[in-house]
């Protein structure tokens, strides 16, 4: 019997890595069609640990996609909240400092969000 080629796999990650670097049709002759999952998602291996509900229990599989933009939104800014803040690199300190001579010597040379919003939408239909 020939040896394969294919490694064995343990989960949907290690096979989706491995063939991030490998091409699929070197394996064809290895392929077997399967009538029964392979790998239990993640989501349900962990659903006897205590596991919040799913994104179809909560209902935001129904949100439109900008709804579900901005509940990811809100949710990395907590997130984001609740992190320590390093110090500011000494690159980040001289630029936050250019910017601010940069509004003392100019206060008048500003543009509104709204503006920079209607530009970028304006370049986009071009």
């Amino acid at each position: 019997m020939k040896k394969s080629k294919l490694p064995k796999f343990d989960t949907i990650e290690q096979m989706a890595e491995f063939f991030e670097t490998h091409d699929t049709t070197d394996f064809e002759d290895e392929f077997e069609e399967v009538t029964e999952p392979v790998f239990v998602r993640r989501s349900d291996r962990l659903r006897g640990k205590n596991m919040p509900p799913t994104l179809e229990e909560l209902g935001i599989d129904q949100m439109s996609v900008r709804e579900r933009i901005a509940l990811a939104q809100e949710i990395l800014d907590s997130v984001l909240a609740e992190m320590p803040r390093g110090p500011l690199s000494e690159a980040k300190k001289q630029e936050l400092e250019r910017r601010l001579a940069d509004e003392t010597a100019n206060p008048g040379d500003v543009i509104t969000w709204e503006q920079v919003q209607a530009e970028a939408q304006d370049s986009f239909r071009k």
